[in-house]
């Protein structure tokens, strides 16, 4: 069976966690994304925002993980949790933010 995408946090690389961390300062992936100029609920740098404060909220699952010896209840799905879908259905898919 074949999965794309992360599920949940614990579907992210170590790489993917610390990006959280070093492109939420500057906002120009924002400055000309149609979703932000036109006010949907969708900008990348708080996607990115809400992800990193999800992950110190939950910072013991995280490190610890989940299963039947440890944390009893499963880690939430990001889209649902950590992100809405309206939030993530208000792409356009034009690229500013990764060009940015």
């Amino acid at each position: 069976m074949e999965v794309f995408g992360s599920a949940t946090v614990k579907d992210l690389t170590w790489k993917q966690g610390l990006d959280l961390y070093s492109c939420t300062e500057c906002g120009r992936c924002q400055t000309h994304c149609p979703t932000y100029i036109t006010g949907k609920p969708l900008t990348h740098k708080a996607v990115n925002q809400d992800l990193k404060h999800w992950i110190w909220d939950h910072e013991q699952w995280v490190e610890e993980g989940y299963g039947p010896n440890r944390i009893k209840e499963p880690l939430q799905e990001i889209v649902g949790g950590a992100l809405s879908s309206e939030t993530i259905w208000a792409c356009t898919s034009c690229g500013w933010c990764e060009q940015a």
